[in-house]
């Protein structure tokens, strides 16, 4: 702030703002205890946060302070979930292929393809 110290700006912000600092273990079950307790949203996915990212509050949000437009917020969103989407699609692409050539051939060599079809 105009005229005011580095270390006071520091401070004051650091004390309005301390309420959200969490500095124990996130994937632990005391964060969403301490989530709650705080009155913070625990979104545990990504594609949960997307979603999250499109509520009308945090879209008016973004375009009150210049950040983005309501339509910069939903194509941000739109390549968010297109890109999950396409990492999706990849990880399947490749359990086939191993399934196609590990799990398929054991199970033929085994004779366990007859009862796996049933």
């Amino acid at each position: 702030e105009k005229g005011q110290a580095p270390l006071a700006v520091a401070q004051a912000s650091l004390k309005d703002t301390w309420r959200i600092i969490f500095n124990g273990d996130g994937y632990s079950a005391e964060w969403p205890v301490e989530a709650a307790k705080r009155g913070l949203p625990n979104t545990v996915s990504g594609t949960e946060s997307t979603q999250a990212l499109l509520a009308e509050k945090n879209i008016a949000l973004f375009d009150s302070l210049g950040v983005m437009s309501k339509e910069e917020t939903l194509a941000r969103a739109d390549a968010m979930h297109e890109q999950y989407a396409g990492m999706v699609e990849i990880e399947l692409k490749c359990m086939i292929e191993m399934v196609s050539r590990q799990c398929v051939p054991a199970c033929e060599e085994g004779g366990l393809t007859d009862s796996a079809t049933k």
